[in-house]
């Protein structure tokens, strides 16, 4: 939170909701203005806005509250004139604001509950779509009848910014997004049980989908604004998807992004453990996605870029970097244990590729 207004209208001043001197949030004169500070941190994935204004959690009235903005769409994502739309909230029914002829909007709701909302559209068509309020936020809803995209980021874990590569196994979460539960094997399918997903248009690999949640193998350029549909016999959706020429994701033996890492000692064929640890010396094979686009060498699909890897904040010598050649959008790599590192069940590791930094995992060394 920040000591600014939302608008420079009169009116607030002049029923005192904003003082005279207190700036418009959105009329930003340089760098140095807070809204400025807030937008360029989040943009450049630093943590700078974390330290700018005031967490909303820690504010008596922001934290206790939570906003819903909705946006009704057709089956085919094309946005849609709201007629009414209301809420059912324990006094019984709350209007929401329309604005703009798409926008349906309330603030000052009770979050960590579950709305049942209802809207009207033109032509007599009715959406109801269920909404978990979270607090301290205005969640942003899209109400439409088949597939809606909610996020997509790497499969092995977020990290920030949620941007993915090329080639990376991605998880795209949603609704409507199938209507069978399906995990596919190699060589992995590009429509599976009636879906499709597709990038700029064309129909990526599938590896696993629910009405929930898919699973892709990401195509597309090295880095750029790219568009990600979901297709299937109830419409389709479109959201676009930043491509970065690395994220590099490691996958960790829990599924959680945290703990201990996907990995195998890369002599004896042993998952790393508590009971298996590392020692210095030994070689690794470390599990992930997310190298970026990569290059034929000596049969194996090398990462273009080669990354490097921190193991107890030292070098881990690589020996190779690149697709595992078992399983599609799965990168590996391979390194060698240095000596020095404090013993320990659970060492932190990260990969660094391109410049941007990995999830934290672990790896038990002896």
């Amino acid at each position: 939170m920040i000591p600014a207004c939302h608008t420079d209208v009169s009116l607030l001043i002049e029923f005192g909701y904003c003082s005279s001197n207190v700036p418009f949030i959105a009329d930003i004169t340089g760098a140095s203005d807070t809204t400025a500070q807030i937008i360029v941190s989040f943009l450049t994935g630093t943590s700078a806005w974390q330290s700018v204004g005031t967490a909303i959690e820690s504010d008596p009235v922001g934290s206790t509250l939570g906003g819903i903005n909705i946006e009704a769409q057709d089956l085919n994502g094309a946005e849609q004139p709201i007629n009414s739309a209301s809420i059912a909230v324990p006094a019984g029914t709350l209007n929401l604001k329309i604005t703009s002829g798409n926008i349906a909007f309330s603030e000052g709701l009770i979050p960590n509950t579950t709305l049942a909302t209802t809207l009207q559209l033109l032509g007599a068509v009715t959406l109801k779509p269920t909404v978990d309020l979270p607090s301290t936020t205005v969640l942003p809803v899209i109400a439409k009848p088949g597939p809606v995209i909610y996020r997509a980021f790497p499969a092995a874990s977020t990290t920030f910014p949620l941007n993915v590569a090329a080639g990376e196994l991605v998880t795209i979460y949603g609704a409507n997004l199938a209507t069978v539960t399906q995990v596919e094997s190699a060589p992995l399918p590009t429509q599976s049980a009636g879906v499709q997903v597709l990038v700029n248009g064309t129909a990526v690999p599938i590896e696993y989908l629910s009405p929930s949640q898919i699973n892709i193998v990401y195509a597309g350029p090295s880095s750029g604004l790219t568009q990600l549909t979901v297709v299937n016999g109830s419409g389709k959706h479109t959201v676009n998807v930043l491509l970065a020429p690395a994220v590099p994701s490691v996958f960790t033996l829990d599924s959680s992004g945290t703990g201990p890492a996907a990995a195998l000692n890369g002599i004896t064929g042993l998952v790393v453990g508590g009971s298996t640890p590392l020692h210095a010396g030994d070689y690794v094979s470390l599990y992930m996605t997310g190298l970026g686009q990569t290059t034929l060498i000596n049969g194996l699909n090398s990462a273009q870029i080669q990354p490097t890897v921190s193991v107890g904040g030292q070098n881990c010598s690589i020996i190779y970097a690149g697709r595992t050649p078992q399983y599609q959008g799965m990168d590996q790599i391979n390194c060698q244990i240095p000596s020095g590192i404090v013993a320990s069940s659970s060492v932190p590791l990260t990969v660094t590729s391109n410049g941007r930094v990995s999830n934290t995992v672990t790896l038990a060394i002896q």
